[in-house]
C-alpha cells in the first residue's frame, strides 16, 4: 500500500508544479495592481520598481510533499532614493521560503513540531509515511532551530477580549506541595490571527498550586 502511494504523490509532482506555477504568476500581476508589492519589498517613498522578468532569468527548485518542483523567480527592479539601481527576485518572497530552505514555512512548522517529540530520524520517517519529502538530519535540526526562534515563551496581559488564557495538567509533581499536593501546569495563550484563524502566540510553563 506504502508503495503504491508513494507511487501516487510522485504522479502529483508535476501537476502540482504546473498549478504553483500559474497561482504564483497570478498573485505577482495581483500584488502589482493592488499595492501589496510595494509592501513586500519593503519600499520607501519616493523609490519606484518596474518589471524586469515576471518569469525570471532562472527558475528556483524547492521541496514540497510531492518532491522536488520548479518555479519561476520574477525580477524587479527597483530605483532606490540613492539613485541607486536594485534588482529583487521574488520567487521565495511569494510563496513564503525562507533564504537557505527549500520548504515553505508550513511544513517546517510541521517538522519543527515533530522535532520537538522526537528523535531526528524517526521525524524523517515520519515525513516519508504522509510524502516523498526526503529531508536529512541536519536540515532537521536547523528547521527545529528556526520554529524555536519563533516562540516566545513568556504571557503578556490580555489587551482584547478575543485573547484567552488556557490551562493544562502535566501530572508532574513538585516538591514541596503540602497536603493537596501540586503539580507542573502548561498556561497558554491564545491570540485571534489578523490573518485567519487562531494562532498561538506564545507559551510559558508554571508551577501551579
Amino acid at each position: 500500500m506504502m508503495d503504491v502511494l508513494k507511487a501516487f504523490l510522485l504522479c502529483l509532482g508535476p501537476l502540482f508544479e504546473k498549478v504553483l506555477n500559474e497561482v504564483m504568476l497570478h498573485f505577482a500581476e495581483l500584488y502589482a495592481k493592488d499595492g501589496r508589492l510595494e509592501l513586500l519589498l519593503g519600499l520607501s517613498a519616493g523609490e519606484n520598481w518596474h518589471w524586469k522578468s515576471k518569469t525570471g532569468y532562472h527558475r528556483i527548485t524547492v521541496k514540497s510533499l510531492f518532491g522536488k518542483i520548479t518555479l519561476p523567480n520574477a525580477v524587479v527592479e527597483i530605483k532606490r532614493q540613492d539613485g541607486r539601481i536594485q534588482k529583487v527576485v521574488l520567487g521565495r518572497k511569494l510563496i513564503e521560503i525562507s533564504p537557505y530552505f527549500q520548504i515553505s514555512n508550513e511544513i517546517k512548522e510541521v517538522i519543527g513540531t515533530l522535532g520537538g517529540l522526537m528523535n531526528y530520524r524517526n521525524v524523517s520517517k515520519s515525513m516519508l509515511s504522509f510524502s516523498i519529502l526526503a529531508i536529512s538530519m541536519s536540515s532537521i535540526w536547523r528547521t527545529l532551530q528556526w520554529t524555536a526562534d519563533g516562540l516566545v515563551v513568556s504571557i503578556q496581559s490580555a489587551s482584547t477580549q478575543d485573547e484567552c488564557f488556557e490551562v493544562d495538567s502535566t501530572r508532574v509533581a513538585t516538591k514541596e506541595g503540602g497536603k493537596r499536593g501540586s503539580e507542573i501546569k502548561v498556561l497558554m495563550q491564545r491570540k485571534v490571527s489578523t490573518e485567519s484563524a487562531t494562532c498561538l502566540k506564545s507559551l510559558s510553563f508554571v508551577g501551579v498550586k
